[in-house]
């Protein structure tokens, strides 16, 4: 994720969608901590990439079990159970935190 919201160089039009819709969530959360940006904002400052990622990928929902759901950062974002839980599960039982 691009923290200052750039990225260079640009591969197509969905990296720099990509680059805005992962800052809007990330903004979002430093603000209320819910990453779900409220549509009324980013109408209000004309952000339609955002608002159209926003729209197309759904809330962010909490995560609700040791399955998830956790998002795939991209345009349009994708919601998915976590990955990589055999990893997780290894290094509970070697004694690392998870």
């Amino acid at each position: 994720m691009t923290l200052q919201g750039n990225l260079n160089p640009l591969r197509d039009a969905n990296d720099l969608k990509s680059v805005q819709l992962e800052s809007g969530y990330f903004a979002s959360f430093v603000r209320s901590l819910d990453p779900n940006p409220p549509a009324n904002y980013l109408q209000v400052r004309g952000y339609t990439n955002t608002t159209q990622g926003v729209q197309q990928s759904g809330p962010w929902q909490p995560v609700t079990s040791d399955q998830g759901p956790m998002k795939l950062l991209d345009f349009p974002s994708v919601t998915a159970d976590f990955q990589d839980l055999p990893q997780v599960s290894l290094r509970v039982d070697l004694g690392f935190p998870r």
